[in-house]
């Protein structure tokens, strides 16, 4: 048997001088490919555009349904108390993410605060060494934070990273313990009113906090497991420890371009791609156009975030479930689809578009962007294609140090509720998360479970009765399945104790479902369906590589 995984470097650098064609080539990083990569033949393209006529079909018509009742007329159905005065028209949706509007109001201080970034980082890095380099862009991002926060909130970051620091010459579970120990404390209410009062942090910038301290603990994880492990291979004096790796990991801890609110890279991958850049201070033209392109894309996911703001209020819509209240169906399900496209929007915007333009052009090339939702149909594949950063903290630092998938079933069991059990805490521990955890677990178990057992049980008597087409319209209808159910496990993490009303309703298990027709759940299911093969079709389109290396693998298998 051999080995089905592909190991593809996560940060492809562009190559090309078009920006949108490298935006389509960017790689997987590890993609298992036995169960996620398309097999050939693919379905006839009349098939294939006959999914995507129903798709969209099926969208417009729920879609238009819930503008009419919800977005034509807001105070309708709405009180004015659960809307925002809108800048498009006279109302908006009331739930807008507040480092979104922090970002909307600021935008000036912001490009101030990037171009002083960009003149610190390009001076020290023509003029002085290394390591003033290093420090210079690191004292400059914690006079931002003291700026943006409080002073003492900058010292307090600067001693915990010395703490962890420490903590890591001497010990390597203290390297997990400190910093997932103080993301579990910063979700209970009671410590965080403690921690902003003596931090002297305004309640206006709770938010801003929140966001910059939970990767702030990614990144101490990663720079701890790393600096312990190299450290075991060639050990040295606790004085020497410090002195090879203080500017740099200071440099990594407070970069500017992903210190307020993410992405992250790995210890590893930051080191890598400051040895690429090396002394480079000029920006090419590859860049310039790069940078063009990514602003240009990023306005238009911020107008888009607007429209569905202002004329599809999902937010507003969301406060009004109750659970003894019965829900419109087409309504609840079309919901899930722009709620989850202004989260993706959201994300691309705070994470890879500002953090992403800024970094490119400091030299740092940041993970790629979440792949379009619509192409993804396995939440195997959504964990490793949305928050790509977070993934690969969680990869290399918890799932494979704790064995992973190359120590038997038991440690790949535990590694992945382990991890699970840090991605809990790291979004703030509480009900919802939990439950949003637990049912994650549940489902990537049976999930790999499912394509263990088809491969190596079941695959041979299918295809003795089904055409290889035939065998994908039936797997494509597995999978659909599984994603229904998806759909609605996402909620307990983005609509909160809502997730506890809306995920039994979309699978009918409610009681007060009764007065739902069964054929909606299945015209749900069947776009699922379609969108799951759109999917794959799209998957072998974008990604030739992954899928010739699949077809290579079952081939020696």
């Amino acid at each position: 048997m051999h080995s089905n995984s592909v190991e593809d470097d996560p940060i492809k650098s562009s190559a090309s001088k078009c920006p949108m064609k490298d935006s389509l080539n960017k790689v997987e990083s590890r993609s298992d490919v036995r169960g996620y990569v398309s097999d050939d033949p693919q379905l006839p393209k009349r098939e294939l555009a006959f999914y995507l006529v129903a798709m969209l079909s099926i969208v417009i018509y729920a879609g238009y349904e819930f503008y009419v009742t919800y977005g034509l007329d807001m105070t309708r159905n709405f009180p004015v108390q659960a809307l925002k005065r809108g800048w498009m028209r006279d109302y908006k949706d009331i739930v807008v993410h507040p480092m979104f509007e922090q970002a909307t109001n600021n935008w000036p201080q912001l490009i101030l605060a990037s171009a002083g970034f960009l003149i610190v980082s390009k001076t020290s890095l023509a003029f002085a060494p290394m390591n003033v380099h290093h420090l210079a862009c690191s004292i400059y991002t914690l006079l931002m934070i003291s700026i943006a926060l409080s002073t003492k909130a900058a010292f307090a970051l600067v001693f915990l990273y010395t703490v962890c620091l420490s903590l890591a010459y001497f010990s390597n579970p203290a390297v997990w313990i400190l910093p997932s120990t103080l993301l579990f404390s910063f979700s209970r209410v009671e410590v965080s009113a403690v921690l902003l009062s003596a931090l002297e942090i305004q309640d206006d910038k709770l938010n801003t906090f929140s966001a910059m301290s939970s990767y702030l603990m990614c990144r101490l994880i990663s720079v701890g497991h790393t600096l312990r492990t190299e450290l075991l291979e060639k050990p040295c004096g606790f004085r020497q420890y410090l002195l090879n790796n203080v500017p740099l990991s200071l440099a990594y801890t407070f970069y500017m371009p992903y210190t307020w609110s993410g992405p992250i890279l790995t210890f590893d991958a930051f080191r890598k791609q400051l040895q690429s850049r090396g002394r480079r201070v000029e920006i090419d033209s590859n860049t310039v156009s790069l940078v063009a392109w990514r602003v240009c894309r990023m306005v238009l996911w911020y107008y888009v975030l607007e429209m569905i703001y202002h004329y599809l209020p999902t937010g507003s819509y969301l406060l009004t479930l109750q659970p003894d209240v019965p829900i419109v169906y087409k309504h609840m399900s079309f919901f899930y689809l722009p709620y989850m496209v202004r989260a993706l929007c959201y994300f691309c915007i705070q994470y890879f578009g500002w953090p992403a333009v800024l970094a490119l052009l400091d030299g740092v090339e940041l993970f790629h962007w979440p792949d379009c939702i619509s192409w993804v149909y396995s939440y195997s594949i959504m964990w490793r294609v949305f928050d790509r950063g977070l993934f690969s903290v969680i990869q290399e630092h918890i799932y494979r140090p704790l064995g992973g998938s190359r120590r038997g079933p038991l440690r790949q069991l535990l590694a992945l509720v382990v991890s699970f059990l840090f991605v809990c805490i790291f979004h703030g521990d509480s009900a919802s998360s939990r439950a949003w955890v637990t049912l994650n677990v549940v489902q990537l178990v049976m999930e790999r479970l499912m394509i263990f057992v088809y491969y190596k049980y079941l695959r041979c008597a299918v295809t003795k009765y089904l055409s290889p087409q035939n065998e994908k319209r039936l797997t494509g209808y597995v999978i659909a399945w599984n994603m229904t159910v998806s759909c609605g496990i996402i909620f307990f993490l983005l609509a909160g104790t809502n997730g506890f009303i809306i995920f039994p309703e979309l699978l009918l298990l409610r009681g007060m479902s009764s007065h739902t027709p069964l054929w909606h759940l299945l015209t749900f299911q069947f776009g699922t369906y379609c969108a799951v093969q759109m999917g794959r079709y799209f998957e072998v389109k974008l990604k030739p590589k992954l899928c010739d290396i699949a077809k290579k693998v079952k081939t020696m298998d």
